[in-house]
């Protein structure tokens, strides 16, 4: 046998130390690869499952760039859709007929019953869109409505029976949205037609996007890239690196975890390597008998722990496994499997060789450099020779013998100690890493639901809300109360106001001349959200009314102020204040936060005078264009009790985006209008009342909202569920690799602190024979192993910082106003298990020297 498998087969603790640190090493690489790969790809179907799928969207191109675009055999999905009509229900219902082909229309949804259709007297949607308009959801039904072709205005409202033919399963952008859509078959007529592309795997959208703008000199607004795919790329490249860092971390750690036991293990067999070279063993045969054996265990550690690291990967997938949660993405379920970097993982591994290697030369270089005697009497051995004379001085001065001991423990094998400071430091770095990788996904998480609007299970609500008078009755709001199993209900109503304007109150200018670029309100184009009507100066804007329960909900996004939501003062209101990017900058963010800068300097305790219609006829032309001078007007003035950056409510048209809305109580809006007529109704139910009558609510809420013009009932259950469980996922797999990092992190530290203590057996039954106390011994043990942990948590401390801070800079969170925090309760909690790790660890090996022998450790080493 070669005399490196005797070693193997002879030492087998440390033999198995070394395995078990390889082992560890690689099984960590492997899971977090796995783990960070399949995060980021939940993170990207996240957003596509909510904003789309597609690469690229164009429109306005000519037929023959439709087809000439759509010839590359690289795509993968080709879309077309045109909006043929506008349609109206019986019940004023607002809907949208599509001719789309069949890539458009399952790209986030499949066919639950029926076909496409083959002609355009032909439709299929979404149950909850024929149900708003009073179809049954089955393939043979008839839809009988009004529509309007907007590209042919000679041409006005006509009646169309179409035939339902199938039914897909719901689109999240349309519920969120309230958008009721029905599509028709699309023929080769590509006027006005949007092209939608998805290209195969590999190829670059970003490089395709400039070649076809260039190519069809195309404008900027006749392209556009979907980000939630187009920025995947982008950032996946970002996160791969800075996954490349996390490795290459993991692996400079695990590369001292390595060295120090393979350390460990040489000071215990040091003069056999001496009498090797004393018998005539040349230093090359010297490195190649270490390497023998280092890289015979490297071979045996790669299965094992390449198995181990999938198999943890696995189990935490396994553990975050939803069986209602499903994904639909051009016709077919979805199902989120493990991502597997094949080649990270090879290059992962290929570097724990290198390891190996840089090991092997360092030990052999460590040996050969020294004399055969000076080896065989401890050359290898850390010093105790006073060269440490600074600290010996400082140790003598001591009070405690057993402190001072401990603390030329600490300092006397100064590799050893370092060993022991980064392998806990980088492990505690990685699990607040972690961790605060965590409380970013959830955070995105509450702010994707809060963007949409998800409070509650259901949504009734109007198309548009420019007209007080017109809404959900107060009927419909009794027979949503008798409703079993109701848990919560939010109320909203809105009244079209002027606020008076007198130039005093600071505004963001450049916000404000954007907005009106595009001023649209309903049914009704107008030039500007400013006008003067003759009377007055002022800028359009809503007075809201909730109820109680929406008005406690609002409380929660109180920047200023405060107000009491059972009892609003006479005459004070809420203020929704819009907030941008920068200070005098256009830029409005995509969702409410609660840092940026005002668009109009509004203060709690001012005053805000409006005026409203006496008739509170909203819905007219006249009233937009600032020429209903024959109306009657009413002054009010309320002053602001609290400003918040989020309304709650979903708000119903962009009026209440534009400017600052403020937002009352419904008993002082009774005061204004006493006759009660909602534009939107949230409503939580208690959904351990089942699946079936969930669906029963459904329809109940239907057959409410179908008696009123304009409006549609939404359940959004399945939406929420679903966003929760891919944020469940993440949350999962990163608190899951946090703890793996603890526990493999803390096997690797156990094994050094306990190998610390072994090597100085024969000192330590030393001190035992003269004399000393087995506790005092305890006590120095304890006290050097807490002053190593105490190190640690102060380095912990320092380098958790840069990490979290480069953690959220990655997540790009900075642009949503979200400001850097770190998460001082996780570091508080990794610097605890750090002294906890140490205390055990020292009571445990003191517990196992009492026992001992001590004329034999006095004479064995091992």
């Amino acid at each position: 046998m070669k005399l490196h498998r005797e070693y193997i087969k002879n030492y087998k603790k440390n033999t198995l130390a070394i395995l078990l640190s390889m082992v560890m090493t690689i099984a960590l690489a492997v899971c977090l690869l796995i783990v960070t790969h399949t995060d980021n790809h939940i993170q990207s179907l996240t957003e596509q499952y909510i904003r789309g799928a597609y690469d690229i969207a164009f429109k306005k191109l000519t037929p023959e760039q439709i087809k000439r675009i759509s010839s590359d055999n690289r795509l993968k999905y080709i879309e077309l859709s045109k909006y043929l009509y506008s349609g109206e229900g019986k019940e004023k219902q607002e809907f949208a007929v599509i001719a789309a082909n069949k890539d458009y229309v399952l790209e986030r949804t499949k066919i639950l019953k029926g076909r496409m259709p083959e002609n355009k007297k032909e439709i299929i949607g979404e149950a909850w869109c024929f149900k708003n308009l009073e179809v049954k959801p089955k393939p043979g039904s008839k839809l009988t409505v009004k529509v309007t072709d907007p590209y042919n205005s000679n041409e006005g409202q006509k009646t169309v029976t179409y035939k339902v033919v199938g039914i897909i399963s719901d689109n999240a952008a349309n519920k969120t949205y309230g958008g009721i859509a029905f599509y028709t078959k699309f023929k080769d007529d590509y006027e006005q037609a949007g092209l939608f592309l998805k290209y195969k795997s590999g190829v670059n959208v970003k490089k395709e996007g400039k070649e076809i703008k260039s190519r069809f000199r195309l404008k900027d607004k006749q392209m556009q890239y979907n980000y939630p795919v187009g920025d995947y790329e982008y950032y996946q490249s970002k996160s791969n690196k800075i996954n490349l860092f996390t490795v290459l971390l993991l692996l400079g750690v695990c590369t001292i975890v390595i060295a120090g036991v393979y350390r460990i293990s040489l000071m215990n067999r040091s003069s056999q390597y001496g009498i090797l070279r004393a018998v005539g063993m040349q230093k090359r045969q010297i490195r190649k008998l270490i390497a023998a054996e280092l890289y015979e265990i490297y071979l045996a550690s790669i299965p094992i722990g390449a198995a181990a690291g999938f198999v943890i990967a696995l189990l935490i997938s396994w553990l975050t496994r939803d069986k209602t949660m499903q994904l639909v993405f051009w016709g077919k379920d979805y199902a989120i499997n493990l991502d597997i970097p094949i080649v990270e993982i090879m290059l992962c591994i290929s570097g724990v060789g290198l390891i190996v290697g840089v090991i092997v030369f360092i030990t052999s270089h460590m040996i050969n450099r020294k004399t055969a005697i000076a080896i065989i009497h401890g050359g290898l051995s850390y010093n105790n020779d006073g060269k440490h004379a600074l600290m010996t001085s400082f140790f003598n001065k001591t009070e405690k013998p057993y402190k001072a001991i401990a603390l030329k423990y600490v300092f006397q094998d100064i590799k050893s100690t370092i060993f022991v400071v980064l392998s806990f430091s980088i492990g505690a770095c990685l699990f607040v890493g972690l961790f605060y990788q965590a409380g970013l996904t959830r955070t995105m998480n509450g702010i994707d639901k809060q963007y949409y609007f998800y409070n509650g299970d259901f949504k009734l609500q109007k198309n548009y809300d420019d007209l007080l008078t017109t809404g959900f009755s107060k009927y419909v709001l009794k027979s949503i109360q008798k409703i079993k199993g109701v848990e919560e209900i939010n109320t909203q109503r809105a009244l079209p106001i002027r606020v008076i304007d007198d130039k005093k109150i600071a505004r963001d200018k450049a916000y404000f001349h954007f907005f009106d670029r595009g001023a649209s309100k309903g049914n009704f184009s107008f030039d500007s959200y400013e006008g003067n009507d003759g009377t007055d100066q002022f800028y359009l804007s809503e007075l809201k009314a909730y109820n109680e329960s929406a008005l406690k909900h609002l409380r929660d996004y109180v920047i200023q102020g405060d107000y009491n939501p059972k009892h609003m003062k006479k005459n004070s209101a809420v203020m929704f204040m819009p907030m941008t990017i920068a200070k005098n900058d256009w830029r409005r963010s995509q969702n409410y936060f609660k840092s940026g800068y005002y668009v109009m300097d509004y203060k709690v305790g001012d005053e805000v005078t409006f005026k409203y219609r006496a008739d509170f006829k909203t819905n007219v032309k006249k009233y937009y264009k600032f020429m209903d001078k024959d109306a009657r007007y009413i002054y009010k003035k309320f002053r602001i009790a609290a400003i918040v950056y989020y309304p709650y409510m979903r708000q119903v048209s962009n009026m209440a985006n534009a400017y600052p809305s403020l937002i009352i109580s419904e008993e002082q809006m009774k005061k204004i209008h006493s006759e009660e007529a909602f534009d939107s109704i949230a409503l939580s139910v208690d959904k351990s009342l089942g699946a079936e009558y969930l669906k029963h609510v459904y329809n109940k809420l239907v057959g409410l909202t179908i008696k009123n013009q304009g409006a549609s009932a939404i359940s959004i259950i399945d939406e929420t569920r679903d966003m929760d469980n891919l944020y469940r996922k993440q949350l999962i797999y990163s608190y899951g690799i946090a703890f793996v990092v603890l526990l493999l992190a803390s096997i690797n530290i156990v094994n050094n602190l306990k190998y610390r203590i072994y090597i100085r057996k024969k000192e330590i039954s030393i001190y035992r024979a003269i004399g000393v106390k087995h506790d005092m011994i305890c006590k120095m043990i304890r006290l050097e192993n807490m002053i190593l942990g105490g190190i640690a948590s102060i380095i912990t401390c320092i380098a958790s910082f840069p990490i979290t801070l480069a953690l959220y800079k990655r997540s790009q969170i900075s642009y949503l106003q979200i400001g850097y925090h770190n998460d001082i309760k996780i570091l508080a909690a990794a610097c605890i298990l750090i002294l906890i790790i140490c205390n055990v660890v020292s009571r445990v090996i003191t517990k196992e020297l009492r026992g001992g022998s001590i004329v034999e450790n006095i004479n064995v080493v091992e």
